[in-house]
Parts: structure tokens; C-alpha cells; sequence
């Protein structure tokens, strides 16, 4: 038997894993796309904004 602190380890582990696969798989690639609209409307491409959520996006893999 696991004891409490093994447990509640495990359960933080499945929950930071949950979180970091919807960043990578939802919320980083509707920056993405917000990102690649502010530069359509703008009419200037956003290097920082980019380069910033690459660098996540990548680091997070």
C-alpha cells in the first residue's frame, strides 16, 4: 500500500500532466492562430509574440 505522501505525489504527477497536454494541445495552438490574426489586422508580423510562445511550446515538449 502507497503511502499518503506517495499518493499525493502520483496524483499531482497525472494532474500536471493533464494540464501541460492541454497547454499543448489546445491553448498553445489558439495562440497561434490569435497571433497570426493580430498580424493579419496589424498588417505587421509579431516576432515577440511568437518567438515567446514558441519558446513555451517547445520547452514544454
Amino acid at each position: 500500500m502507497k503511502t499518503y505522501d506517495e499518493a499525493e505525489r502520483e496524483a499531482y504527477y497525472k494532474q500536471n500532466f493533464k494540464i501541460l497536454f492541454q497547454l499543448n494541445q489546445f491553448i498553445l495552438p489558439v495562440l497561434y492562430v490569435f497571433i497570426f490574426v493580430i498580424s493579419l489586422s496589424l498588417r505587421e508580423i509579431q516576432y515577440l509574440p511568437i518567438a515567446i510562445v514558441v519558446f513555451i511550446h517547445y520547452t514544454s515538449m
